[in-house]
């Protein structure tokens, strides 16, 4: 059976009505695709909600029951697509883990998968080496006491830790392996407004991060609108790289006293779903579809930057994905969709140029 990863966690409809594309006054180079194969997981997916491209390996997020326990993480063949293990049943303890889990690589670390428990607020660094030898004790260490404060977290080496989240009118923060702050910085893409006050922009500008296999840059994505920025870091030292921030949230803010909440409204564009890089170029899969659109948050379209922050080449799919991730490479990119029939299917594409 030849296989191509991709998961199709949606159906594979053309991406039409959509608004004009900021991105079409860049002079960007079209990337070539070669669709290795397709097929449906022999395993139940239920809603993935991150895949990672890990060595040989794909790591997927996911809930998955196995008679009575719930796990969060499945390992998965990146050449034959068959699932290896599944790991990190729910609970407390530590090799345990609460929904959800940001997963991410470790910067300077060959093998490890940085694994941010966002309820718990604590990062667990993980062996894969471990979980592919099927070992029971595959958490190499546990960093807690990080601010409540924080939505995401990135590991940038042993001792800093990056991340966002609800920190006032900064919108990152840096964190020592304590989990004290050391830091509060960077604006939000747009300023507080009658419809977006202090309070609600770190909700309405929710990020999604990657970090440079060296752990001195980070993009960062804002998942409901189109905006997109690199920052250059050096100890707790942060800067701004380059932002290509298109549009504002549109949002009716229901804000109340101990309580941030948001309503997007269907004029809203959406931004970028999923965010993966290497060592050249980020891929963000990019929307820009109003939120009037029932699959406003799935595309066909992926646009490729350089760590300059500078967008140099896009991606067609030939249908629409929910998630993707990179080879570290360069060479496939991994995605997830749904068939006609609503089946999830997994997809391996080879960039051919």
């Amino acid at each position: 059976m030849r296989i191509t990863l991709i998961f199709v966690l949606i159906m594979l409809t053309s991406c039409t009505s959509q608004v004009d594309d900021p991105f079409d006054e860049f002079e960007l180079n079209q990337v070539e695709l070669q669709l290795i194969d397709s097929f449906v997981p022999d395993f139940e997916l239920n809603n993935p909600y991150r895949i990672l491209s890990l060595d040989s390996v794909i790591v997927m997020h996911d809930r998955i029951s196995n008679g009575t326990d719930t796990y969060f993480l499945r390992i998965l063949d990146a050449h034959s697509g068959e699932s290896r293990r599944i790991f990190g049943r729910e609970g407390r303890v530590p090799q345990e883990f609460l929904f959800p889990i940001e997963l991410s690589r470790t910067p300077g670390e060959s093998g490890v998968l940085t694994a941010n428990n966002r309820s718990l607020f604590e990062i667990k660094k993980i062996s894969l080496s471990q979980v592919l030898d099927d070992s029971s004790d595959f958490v190499l260490t546990i960093y807690r006491n990080f601010s409540n404060n924080y939505s995401r977290i990135l590991a940038l080496d042993s001792i800093h830790f990056f991340g966002s989240g609800y920190h006032g009118l900064d919108r990152y923060a840096i964190a020592d392996s304590t989990g004290e702050i050391i830091r509060l910085w960077g604006d939000y893409p747009f300023p507080p407004s009658p419809k977006a006050t202090t309070e609600s922009l770190p909700m309405a500008y929710q990020s999604r991060m990657v970090a440079h296999p060296q752990g001195n840059l980070i993009a960062s994505v804002t998942n409901k609108s189109p905006n997109f920025e690199v920052l250059s870091i050096v100890g707790d030292s942060i800067s701004y790289v380059n932002r290509l921030n298109f549009n504002p949230v549109s949002i009716k803010d229901d804000t109340n006293p101990g309580v941030i909440s948001v309503t997007y409204l269907e004029d809203n564009l959406h931004g970028y779903e999923s965010i993966d890089a290497n060592e050249r170029f980020i891929y963000a899969l990019y929307s820009g579809r109003p939120y009037s659109l029932d699959d406003y948050r799935y595309s066909d379209t992926v646009i490729m930057f350089d760590w300059s922050g500078n967008p140099v080449s896009k991606i067609k799919l030939p249908f629409v994905i929910s998630q993707l991730t990179v080879d570290q490479l360069g060479e496939f990119i991994y995605t997830i969709s749904s068939n006609m029939d609503g089946e999830p299917v997994l997809s391996k594409f080879k960039i051919v140029n």
